[in-house]
């Protein structure tokens, strides 16, 4: 998992969905893990992820393109304050701290191929839970 922002209230929702499925990532020989390009909210956004968190200081792992939103952008979109009152309602608190511009996804990696992969298009986008399990079939 690529995290935006590891204080996003939508990364930890993310986080906490793909760690309800760990055993059966386990039972196929994925690991489940994130990966932040900034420190800044680490050490509360790893209680929602059953994994191990690295740091990406070059934001390498965030793709040759970067993919960035701008924050305006996101503002205004309905859809965030959809996501915000579905993730409200699963609980989930996160805080505004950090730099939330820069969009992450979820990847299922095998070896060295991508089986598959999800691209954040606006903040909340977060993976479908049914196309990993599908996803994991590949493996």
């Amino acid at each position: 998992m690529a995290v935006r922002r590891p204080g996003c209230a939508f990364c930890r929702k993310e986080a906490k969905e793909l760690s309800s499925i760990k055993d059966q990532l386990d039972k196929a020989g994925v690991r489940l893990l994130g990966v932040v390009h900034e420190t800044k909210g680490v050490n509360e956004f790893k209680p929602y992820l059953a994994g191990d968190v690295y740091y990406d200081s070059e934001k390498k792992f965030f793709g040759p393109k970067e993919r960035w939103l701008p924050l305006w952008m996101g503002f205004l979109r309905f859809s965030t304050y959809a996501n915000l009152y579905k993730t409200k309602k699963a609980g989930v608190e996160g805080n505004m701290e950090g730099e939330g511009r820069l969009l992450g996804g979820v990847y299922l990696i095998n070896k060295n191929e991508m089986v598959y992969g999800h691209l954040e298009k606006e903040w909340g986008d977060n993976v479908e839970i049914e196309e990993i399990l599908e996803a994991l079939k590949k493996i």
